[in-house]
């Protein structure tokens, strides 16, 4: 008998291995395609003609937390293949639509039901947003009422608590007890609460218990830092010294106290507690009073210092964006540092600082001596870089060919295409017959780059034409296979995406099989697109165009740049004059049209706002109730919040498209401190120009995303303009329509 059912087990575990792979076509699946957008639904399009499951997600996009939450449990029995995502959106809404009435008898039962459905905050993909929200749907409801076996039932998940969620789980159980008048078991529950996070409301009953227990004992005390100030000795009466010259603002004698205390105590606590006082009150002396003498003696006594403490300092003018104290520290620095490994940064910082404010000989100087003698380093290729830049704008043609050669055959991918195209201009200048073969090369190379783009349009007189694809793949690959966990995420997705669970349908597609066939690319590319999954259908047909050129197709490039939230996109661009084009090149860039995008900077949302910014743009729209954490996700909140930012730092900068985009990215305060810090580019405010020699700024940001970002933007529009017109006005500013009025070519 056992013998027997051995067998079967076997025969059935190994018709599960050996299972057939399914077999998905997808050129098959977009001709059935039946796509659904909520979050950009036609506003003539009725709520009640959407089925159920979509009519659920919609109502919890649109903060209808009751309606959403009262069809849950209806659309859980209806839809048993994702009822995971289901109950998440369940939980979610009803958890919100208890705060809003301050009434959780509903959101009992939603908890109840999850109870019962205990797999479902286990496993499946879902389970990291039912978890959150599980979570915190169950402190809420602790909160006005406190029951053992909900305590119990969450502690069941101890590894998976936070720790200030399991030390209140804890001091709940404490609670309970001392309303049983158990004071042994309170006590014991508020030591364990106290022992996974403090807190001086637990720690108070802690003590209190303690008293009432008769209990006689001390709690070890965790040595603290050292924070104490020496109290005697000549370092204490210095320090005192230094203290009274500040409070009698005689910063002068302050600085000659405290380089005192850090020359002749070296390394003493008082020394290393006031390491960068002297930078401080340095600063402060260069802040209150325009005396260059007195700018010029407190830089002497800074200089006693160190050489190294220098060099410390101009890292931190330099970040700071404090050029021209930048190059001062750090070429002092040099004169006793240049043959110490730390010259390679000190070389650097002081070449790019002397760049960005124009002293363009010194910036030359510092970058050749990091060429000569720190050249393999990473610093010196961008001296490379810098270097043909300001040979350029200087007209010495045949030096800055040198550099921008000399670049290309290091073959760095994050030089070669800048390099490239600088160097063509270079050759337009002092070598004609060699431009339009350069300029071929780099067409050919980065076709839809920025610079390919001009290059291209130039070469035709402002005619563009699409590159020549050549004969397509011969392979027209269609098919995917999918093998285990996949095929049911696979039909998890299908019906996600038919009902508008775009973001659900996200997370289900990050198990689909990965692809590097180009043929397949292209289609799992144009799949996604059509199911709106723009951020994933964007990678793969940049892969599949790089490739294999034959691709490199208008109606590819349509695919993954969309033109998805119109309505609200050219609605907001109208109130600011603004060309939806420019509205639309920004979220391509920012998010790639990915409604949940965040960057590791914490920047949000379609148009990446990073929430001071958000707060601040909603203060000054007065949008109300904003939740910083989820609305600034939703395109109804963030495009218009984007819109108007990018409005605001167009007003800021004269309606200069690209130094705009700059400030966007990097921040208004940075931009217009190198926009100030040399008059050729401070004139391009009241002068907007395209020409090519005006956009050599564009690679001297002192930011390289920066760099990238305005060139990938400017691209994003000519895209977009290309796709609609195949042709744009090249004898216009090209970034002038993006604004409101237009400029002629300068």
């Amino acid at each position: 008998m056992y013998k027997y059912i051995f067998s079967i087990l076997i025969l059935l575990t190994s018709r599960v291995s050996l299972s057939e792979p399914m077999r998905v076509d997808l050129q098959k699946e977009i001709s059935m395609l039946v796509a659904k957008n909520l979050f950009d639904l036609d506003s003539k399009t009725k709520e009640s003609n959407l089925n159920i499951l979509s009519r659920m997600k919609y109502f919890e996009i649109k903060k209808r937390w009751k309606e959403c939450a009262a069809l849950g449990g209806k659309v859980a029995a209806a839809y048993p293949e994702v009822r995971g995502w289901v109950g998440a959106s369940w939980l979610r809404c009803e958890l919100k639509s208890s705060e809003a009435t301050k009434d959780y008898k509903n959101l009992q039962k939603t908890l109840k039901w999850l109870k019962r459905n205990k797999n479902l905050l286990l496993e499946g993909p879902w389970q990291k947003n039912i978890w959150e929200d599980y979570l915190a749907a169950s402190m809420r409801f602790l909160e006005t009422k406190q029951e053992a076996t909900k305590i119990n039932e969450l502690l069941e998940y101890e590894d998976r608590l936070p720790k200030e969620v399991h030390a209140q789980l804890l001091a709940y159980s404490g609670e309970l007890a001392e309303k049983k008048d158990d004071k042994k078991k309170a006590f014991y529950f508020y030591e364990q609460s106290l022992l996974q996070k403090e807190s001086r409301v637990h720690r108070e009953k802690y003590e209190n218990l303690k008293e009432a227990l008769g209990l006689k004992f001390e709690a070890k005390v965790t040595p603290s830092a050292e924070t104490g100030v020496e109290s005697e000795g000549a370092e204490a009466a210095l320090e005192e010294k230094l203290n009274r010259a500040v409070k009698n603002g005689d910063l002068v004698g302050a600085l000659k106290t405290v380089v005192i205390i850090e020359t002749e105590y070296v390394g003493s606590r008082v020394a290393r507690r006031l390491k960068d006082r002297p930078f401080e009150i340095y600063q402060e002396i260069l802040d209150t009073t325009d005396n260059e003498t007195k700018h010029a003696l407190a830089f002497q006594e800074l200089e006693k210092v160190g050489a190294l403490r220098l060099a410390d300092w101009a890292a931190i003018l330099h970040r700071r964006a404090n050029y021209e104290q930048a190059l001062l520290f750090s070429e002092r620095a040099l004169s006793q540092l240049f043959q110490t490994p730390q010259s390679t940064v000190l070389y650097w910082i002081a070449g790019r600082s002397a760049h960005f404010i124009g002293e363009y000989d010194r910036a030359l100087q510092n970058f050749y001596k990091l060429i000569e003698f720190h050249s393999a380093s990473d610093e010196a290729t961008e001296a490379h870089f810098r270097a043909g830049l300001i040979e350029l704008r200087q007209k010495k043609f045949t030096l800055a060919r040198s550099q921008f050669e000399k670049l290309i055959a290091q073959k760095k991918d994050r030089y070669d295409l800048p390099a490239r195209y600088w160097l063509v201009r270079t050759l337009e200048t002092s070598d004609k017959a060699a431009a339009p073969i350069e300029a071929k090369s780099l067409i050919e190379k980065y076709p839809f780059s920025y610079y390919g783009l001009r290059l291209s349009a130039e070469s035709t007189k402002g005619d563009y034409q699409w590159p020549q694809t050549g004969n397509k793949s011969q392979a027209q690959l269609t098919s995917i296979w999918l093998i285990g966990n996949q095929v049911p995420a696979w039909s998890r997705y299908k019906i996600l995406t038919k009902a508008g669970w775009l973001l659900e349908a996200q997370v289900e597609a990050q198990q689909f099989p990965s692809v590097r066939s180009p043929a397949l690319e292209n289609i799992f590319a144009k799949f996604l697109s059509l199911n709106f999954q723009y951020p994933q259908a964007v990678r793969y047909m940049a892969e599949a165009m790089e490739a294999d050129p034959s691709l490199r197709t208008s109606e590819n490039l349509a695919l993954v740049f969309p033109k998805s939230y119109s309505s609200l996109i050219e609605a907001e661009s109208k109130k600011y004059a603004l060309n939806p084009v420019l509205v639309r090149s920004l979220i391509r860039q920012e998010s790639a049209f990915g409604i949940r995008a965040q960057s590791t900077s914490n920047a949000q949302g379609l148009m990446q706002l990073i929430p001071p910014t958000a707060q601040e743009v909603a203060r000054r729209l007065s949008m109300k109730k904003l939740e910083p954490s989820e609305d600034v996700y939703r395109p109804e909140v963030n495009i218009p919040m984007g819109t108007f930012y990018i409005s605001q730092m167009l007003e800021q900068f004269s309606g200069n498209v690209p130094f705009a985009l700059g400030a966007y990215n990097a921040g208004p305060t940075k931009m217009k401190i190198f926009v100030e810090g040399r008059s050729e580019i401070k004139s391009l405010l009241s002068n907007p120009s395209s020409s090519p020699f005006d956009e050599i700024w564009f690679d001297e940001l002192p930011w390289s995303e920066t760099s990238f970002y305005i060139k990938a933007i400017l691209r994003n529009s000519l895209l977009y303009k290309l796709i609609d017109a195949a042709k744009i006005d090249w004898n216009l500013v090209l970034w002038q329509d993006l604004h409101s009025k237009k400029a002629n070519l300068k």
